[in-house]
């Protein structure tokens, strides 16, 4: 959307390759499926709107059998069953539900063939042509991160009370756990990405009216970098 804009931004990595984004509802409540979301409220942020509407799109669901709600996520509309469907992040507001005692069905937008990137590290053209040997260093760095992370998730919690002494030790665990599959897909290294994913993006933020310029999609990223990095 920034390209489109005019804004030269380039993707260099992609952490989580699987996106964090999924929908919950109890466990008990019948809803396992987008099908069953005919008929019900659903709380979404504006940002996650497009990847709900694809994935209805996609099953045959228009936007008129079913209503978004946009409102700060409390357990109690949960609990009374006003919203029994929640647009979540596995590493982040899941656990208000999870703490709250709730058993969850789970529902990817990625099962449904909704593919879309999130934490991607990026720099702008002029930056990365500047200095590719800085670019290459952060990102061999920030790889390096992320796998030693991904090898000791135990640890994350504890490293990141060394710089915010008001961390929730197991909160940020419990985060780190939430991301390994998201992360860590087997697929292939740690960052990569595909250029049908790139392109399964873009035609989805055109289809539900995001994105409304043309884009070369081919620009929007960049693997130089990580084949360096993995001798590819």
């Amino acid at each position: 959307m920034a390209r489109a804009e005019g804004n030269p931004l380039r993707a260099l990595a992609t952490i989580y390759r699987r996106s964090p984004r999924v929908y919950v509802a109890e466990a008990d409540s019948g809803i396992s499926r987008p099908e069953d979301f005919v008929g019900q409220n659903i709380l979404e942020t504006p940002s996650g709107i497009p990847t709900l509407r694809a994935m209805m799109t996609g099953v045959g669901i228009p936007p008129e059998q079913y209503n978004i709600v946009t409102r700060e996520y409390d357990p109690v509309l949960f609990a009374s069953g006003e919203v029994p469907v929640w647009g979540v992040y596995l590493t982040g507001s899941i656990n208000i539900l999870r703490q709250a005692g709730y058993e969850l069905n789970i529902i990817y937008p990625d099962d449904y063939g909704v593919h879309f990137y999130a934490d991607t590290v990026f720099a702008t053209d002029d930056f990365i042509a500047a200095n590719p040997e800085l670019v290459t260093r952060f990102l061999r760095a920030t790889l390096k991160g992320w796998t030693y992370a991904i090898e000791n998730p135990d640890d994350v919690g504890p490293l990141v009370l060394q710089y915010n002494p008001d961390a929730d030790v197991e909160g940020e665990t419990t985060k780190m756990t939430g991301s390994l599959p998201l992360i860590n897909t087997g697929e292939d290294y740690i960052g990569w990405m595909k250029p049908e994913v790139w392109a399964g993006m873009e035609q989805v933020l055109h289809a539900q009216g995001e994105l409304t310029k043309s884009v070369n999609v081919t620009e929007v990223y960049t693997m130089q970098f990580l084949q360096e990095i993995y001798g590819q």
